[in-house]
């Protein structure tokens, strides 16, 4: 991985023999795990990418640890129910198209239910690919086409943006979903803060279509799987 001096951080896995071990501890089969030998061969930008979200599911781990738990859903577990599922007829940007596939899902019970579609960017993926996706969740969410395979509430998307010049690059993330009318469903916040801050209760967040910055907690409304209007 690239750092700006010294060595690179290390990345550490479990093998096979910590895996059974880990299940054994959890009461669980290794199956259940979200784990594979080939994991360990990844290049650092799958490592960037994988330590970046792990961060964000620290972050909401101890933000959680008090009083509310958190069930998290990563994008390997994603995949295996939403690769090929498609949005419906009818919808932006085309019929037919593929529903977006998070990074991961995360849901917070504390009295209430709170669920967030979780996305790491690390500023790679290019303005065309970022519209389209915007699009998609808007109408995947807005149509509660989500439910199919996701918990409800409805959720928030939260770009979580990481790698160099964030703010710049949450500035461009802001303008390109309020140029396809993305709105109060799109939220946005640099790695750096999600990771020193409390995720849920302090202003970290930049709300498409807004200015002022917002808690996760303050501002999710609870209701039924239908609760956001049409947002795109």
């Amino acid at each position: 991985m690239n750092v700006p001096f010294g060595a690179a951080r290390s990345a550490y896995c479990l093998d096979r023999l910590g895996v059974e071990a880990l299940a054994e501890h959890l009461g669980k089969d290794v199956r259940d795990l979200d784990w594979r030998r080939d994991d360990m061969q990844r290049d650092a930008l799958f490592f960037a990418h994988l330590l970046d979200t792990n961060d964000v599911y620290v972050s909401l781990r101890n933000a959680c640890a008090v009083s509310m738990s958190l069930d998290w859903l990563s994008e390997r577990a994603l995949r295996r129910d939403l690769t090929g599922a498609k949005l419906p007829r009818g919808t932006r940007p085309a019929d037919g198209d593929l529903v977006p596939i998070p990074d991961a899902y995360a849901t917070v019970t504390a009295g209430a239910t709170y669920t967030f579609s979780i996305e790491l960017d690390r500023g790679t993926v290019e303005e065309k690919r970022v519209r389209h996706k915007i699009v998609a969740y808007g109408e995947w969410v807005s149509s509660g086409a989500y439910a199919a395979h996701l918990p409800s509430p409805a959720p928030r998307v939260l770009f979580v943006v990481a790698g160099t010049n964030t703010a710049a690059r949450v500035e461009r993330l802001l303008r390109w979903c309020e140029g396809e009318g993305g709105r109060s469903l799109f939220w946005f916040a640099e790695h750096a803060d999600v990771v020193s801050a409390d995720i849920l209760r302090d202003p970290i967040w930049t709300v498409a279509g807004g200015s002022v910055p917002q808690r996760l907690l303050d501002t999710v409304r609870v209701t039924g799987a239908r609760a956001l209007p049409r947002v795109l």
